[in-house]
């Protein structure tokens, strides 16, 4: 049965209407609250609640905007930026949209489409579905700061309203995607009782440019919802990194990381896997993925850096990565690290409604400029379970490690992982000297 219908063009532009109709008993998606105060350039996404230090509305970074003293934006789009990244293939059971996304709250638009000085836009449209794309560019990162101003404003002085008998509830929350962004997720109810299907959209702000995405599909508040919106901001992550060509900086050339740099440095060779394609080293290189956490219904990508290098070793029950990414500088890279250990910080628990929980820890460690142990494991009613990640995070001047690996282990090994992983990756580390004012 259609849960979700997708209206069609108003005014030029796609707005987005869910019409659920089938109504289960669930939780509504909670959103969490406001993330530990970063700078605009942090990469992570907003994490849950911390009860001790969570900041006031008006320390968050969206409200803490500098216009850059910088008068070359680029406002056109350069051709070879694509924004369809993800999309459904030509073929499908879908029509394709390229439209401005746009979207009423209690009629008001939070996404208006003025002072644009060039767009593109792409996205598909079906019977239970819509991905739209929508990046706009503006005459300064000020006029592009001010839609995101805007949409906030707009959704969070219309956080309910009514359609016949479904109440259509909205929150707004900023994730640290690009320079500065905002997640706006909608979820329905019908008589107290929560429907099937949500729609969510981010606005991404990266210099004087803003990606718009909307999204809405059969999301099962909860579990079901929170991968969704993951998913799409990983699927979305590599047009944000290609739109710093609209940053003051510009896009850095990936020789800011060396073909050469030993990020596999004190791994098993080859030889010690089992067969297989599976199993063995992959990379080092800049075409893997970036490296994504899944904590309590939120999600991290390290996302944002000037340049990233990555390499992979697997092999049965054994799987390691190694990410290097670097900044413009020192300051870029506390900043970056501080998010990924809050974010770490802000799920120190999770029920998995089976006996099973993960517990989620953080320690301090003592390698380069500053450095992290951010320890995953495994318990079941109360005792260490099977299953133990260690991701060891080292900063060194603008420069940061993050050494990743899982296994078979449980929280009583979690301490011997770690001096294990520092010592393996002591030659990577020595050779990010260069990274630093000295230098090597």
């Amino acid at each position: 049965m259609q849960r979700i219908a997708v209206a069609g063009l108003v005014a030029g532009a796609v707005a987005l209407v869910a019409v659920p109709v089938a109504v289960v008993a669930t939780d509504r998606y909670d959103l969490g609250g406001a993330p530990d105060p970063v700078a605009p350039t942090s990469t992570a996404p907003a994490p849950p609640p911390v009860p001790t230090d969570t900041p006031s509305p008006s320390d968050r970074p969206a409200d803490r905007f500098t216009p850059a003293a910088y008068d070359g934006w680029r406002t056109t789009i350069p051709p070879d930026l694509v924004v369809s990244e993800g999309l459904p293939a030509d073929g499908g059971d879908f029509e394709r949209a390229a439209d401005a996304v746009t979207e009423p709250f209690c009629g008001t638009d939070a996404f208006p489409v003025d002072g644009v000085t060039d767009a593109r836009r792409d996205g598909a449209t079906g019977p239970e579905f819509a991905d739209l794309r929508d990046l706009r560019v503006y005459a300064d990162d000020a006029a592009a700061h001010a839609l995101l101003v805007r949409a906030r404003k707009a959704v969070r002085t219309c956080p309910e309203d009514e359609f016949g008998a479904t109440l259509w509830l909205s929150e707004a929350s900023d994730a640290a995607l690009g320079e500065e962004a905002v997640r706006v997720v909608r979820t329905y109810e019908t008589d107290g009782m929560v429907n099937l299907g949500a729609t969510f959209w981010h606005l991404v702000r990266v210099g004087n440019a803003v990606l718009v995405t909307a999204q809405t599909g059969e999301y099962l508040p909860g579990d079901t919802l929170g991968q969704g919106i993951a998913l799409h901001e990983r699927t979305i992550a590599p047009i944000v990194e290609s739109m710093c060509a609209f940053g003051v900086t510009g896009c850095a050339a990936p020789g800011d990381i060396p073909d050469d740099f030993p990020l596999a440095a004190g791994w098993p060779d080859d030889d010690a896997t089992e067969p297989g394609p599976r199993y063995g080293l992959r990379g080092p290189n800049r075409t893997l993925e970036p490296l994504t956490w899944e904590l309590c219904e939120s999600s991290f990508t390290s996302m944002g850096a000037r340049a990233r290098l990555r390499a992979d070793w697997n092999n049965v029950e054994d799987f390691r990565a190694r990410e290097l990414v670097t900044f413009d500088d020192a300051e870029s890279a506390v900043v970056f690290t501080d998010a990924l250990v809050s974010f770490w910080r802000g799920c120190p628990r999770q029920d998995h409604s089976d006996g099973y929980e993960s517990v989620n820890d953080v320690r301090r460690t003592a390698v380069g400029g500053e450095s992290w142990a951010l320890l995953r494991w495994s318990e079941y009613d109360g005792s260490a379970g099977v299953g133990l990640t260690v991701v060891h995070v080292t900063r060194l001047g603008r420069a940061v490690l993050i050494d990743q690996s899982s296994n078979e282990g449980s929280r009583t090994f979690a301490d011997e992982q770690v001096d294990e992983q520092i010592a393996e990756s002591a030659g990577v580390v020595s050779a990010m000297c260069r990274y630093t004012d000295a230098g090597c």
